[in-house]
């Protein structure tokens, strides 16, 4: 794999992160894990900055 990079501007950023905190997520079925799709709090881990999430 080769590494790189690309450039977001923070505004941009800034901008999908307020959307997606105003987001009114459904419940998740109880015991469906993955099986129907993402986990609803897979997007904001996603869009953490590196040095905010958990590396354990």
């Amino acid at each position: 794999m080769i590494p790189h990079s690309i450039h977001i501007a923070e505004e941009a950023l800034a901008d999908l992160r307020e959307r997606l905190e105003r987001t009114r997520w459904p419940n998740e079925p109880e015991g469906a894990d993955w099986e129907l799709g993402t986990s609803r709090i897979a997007p904001s881990i996603w869009l953490k900055v590196p040095s905010q999430v958990d590396s354990t």
